[in-house]
């Protein structure tokens, strides 16, 4: 999944996802504000047929914090 949302997130960046850093910070690194990252969001949880809850969006604020968010709800979605 962490490679896919690399390969996501470089697509709309529009730069490799080798120079992606898991600790990047959405909106000081990456330059995505708050409308981008929902969008994010929104996009990916349609993608992997998953809702994150308000508490698991609010807490997203790395590209390691989205990875997890998402590993932990198809965890959740599996039970």
């Amino acid at each position: 999944m962490k490679t896919y949302i690399l390969q996501y997130l470089s697509y709309i960046l529009g730069r490799p996802a080798q120079q992606i850093n898991y600790f990047e910070s959405l909106e000081n690194d990456l330059q995505l504000d708050s409308i981008d990252r929902l969008d994010l969001i929104y996009k990916l949880e349609n993608m992997f047929g998953v809702e994150l809850s308000s508490e698991a969006i609010e807490n997203v604020q790395t590209v390691d914090d989205l990875c997890y968010a998402f590993e932990q709800s198809r965890m959740v979605a599996a039970h």
